[in-house]
């Protein structure tokens, strides 16, 4: 996640990035990597 990596080189924390970063990463090992965002939703119910 581009944004993610911006804010830890620029030293500014991103908790709500990181969170959905954390989701995509879940999805991609339930089996959803190649759906878009609605992905997290998928791991979430």
């Amino acid at each position: 996640m581009a944004n993610l990596c911006e804010g830890m080189e620029l030293g500014q924390p991103l908790p709500c990035a990181a969170a959905v970063n954390e989701r995509f990463k879940e999805a991609k090992k339930e089996g959803f990597g190649e759906e878009d965002f609605s992905a997290l939703c998928k791991t979430v119910s």
